[in-house]
């Protein structure tokens, strides 16, 4: 008969919450984790839970927060069997996290943040040249400064069908480019605009829309 022995055997979990405990704590087998849902670490700690769970399909990172030595972070994490990613990440750098993580595999993509550009996020999925196919964007208290950024970020993902967007200004850009046919250019083969956009939910500073 076995006997669990916590001296002998790991605790081996296929999903995981942890609020407000540094990873250290959790004497578990991670290998074995696929699902995570953990707030409070520092981006080095993010990343490293990240290249510890190489078959994580589904990962949340709440609250997530700068710490005093992020300048020696090197090296880029290819993580190949994430699928879905939720960030809040509350230091103003989010690109201290984008910037050092690649997820080929990556179809959803939820972000949560108060202000700096969308640039690193841009940069992050232009290095993944993931299918990406579920976006939303929540941007607290702050508009983007410069329209085009979301353009030019929206115009990296043509396989993106589902689109949310919370607390962002509304600009006749985007509804301008979203009204193009849903073609490819002939001569230079390049999708348009969001041609593959089935769902689209906006709730922009007392705007509503729904399609």
């Amino acid at each position: 008969m076995f006997a669990f022995d916590l001296k002998t055997t790991l605790p081996a979990p296929c999903s995981v919450f942890l609020s407000g405990y540094q990873l250290r704590v959790a004497h578990i087998d991670w290998s074995t984790v696929t699902r995570a849902d953990i707030s409070g670490l520092t981006v080095r700690e993010s990343l490293k839970m990240l290249r510890l769970l190489p078959g994580m399909r589904e990962c949340t990172l709440h609250n997530i927060h700068e710490e005093n030595s992020v300048h020696q972070l090197h090296g880029n994490l290819v993580h190949t069997n994430l699928i879905t990613l939720d960030v809040y990440i509350i230091t103003d750098q989010i690109s201290l996290f984008f910037d050092h993580l690649t997820a080929p595999s990556l179809k959803e993509l939820r972000n949560e943040r108060s202000v700096e550009s969308l640039k690193p996020i841009m940069t992050f999925l232009r290095r993944s040249s993931c299918p990406l196919s579920t976006l939303t964007l929540i941007h607290e208290e702050c508009a983007i400064i410069h329209d085009r950024e979301l353009l030019e970020l929206l115009g990296t993902t043509p396989t993106l069908y589902t689109l949310k967007i919370y607390d962002l200004d509304a600009f006749d850009g985007f509804f301008e480019l979203l009204d193009q046919p849903n073609s490819h250019d002939e001569e230079s083969g390049k999708c348009l605009f969001l041609p593959s956009l089935t769902h689209l939910f906006m709730d922009c500073r007392q705007m509503f829309f729904f399609l």
